[in-house]
């Protein structure tokens, strides 16, 4: 399945360091500005930080929030925000819902970076997302 992304961005893949084992990783800014001219999408980590201590805050947890309070919609990856720079390449993905986050109107793929990657090398059709926002 990754056997074209691998020939076609072999510059921007490289293998994790200690981790166990180590895995092949893509530099996901890269790929998304490449392959879509999408710039200025990603969230910088310090916000990101701030938006985990409202999320436990606010609902005690960062991910069952999500299951619990979120609504489905469909979600293009043209049309979100990202803060996790690299994506592993691996291809046991599931079919579960994306977690998109709603912060001050920017939507930010929560978690589900995998799966988005697979999706737009798969068939690049809108993705389902459990959508939570916040306001602070």
């Amino acid at each position: 399945m990754f056997e074209i992304i691998k020939s076609e961005y072999n510059d921007i893949i490289s293998l994790t360091k200690f981790r166990q084992p180590n895995y092949e990783v893509i530099d996901f800014e890269q790929f998304l500005m490449r392959r879509y001219l999408l710039k200025n999408v990603f969230i910088e980590l310090e916000t990101i930080k701030q938006i985990r201590l409202s999320l436990i805050s606010e609902f005690g947890n960062e991910e069952k929030c999500f299951i619990e309070f979120g609504t489905l919609e469909t979600f293009s990856h043209t049309n979100l925000n990202y803060y996790q720079k690299e994506v592993g390449l691996k291809e046991n993905v599931t079919n579960d819902p994306i977690f998109v986050l709603n912060f001050k109107g920017i939507n930010i793929l929560w978690n589900g970076y995998h799966r988005v990657l697979y999706n737009i090398v798969k068939n690049n059709r809108p993705i389902n997302g459990l959508k939570l926002s916040i306001l602070r």
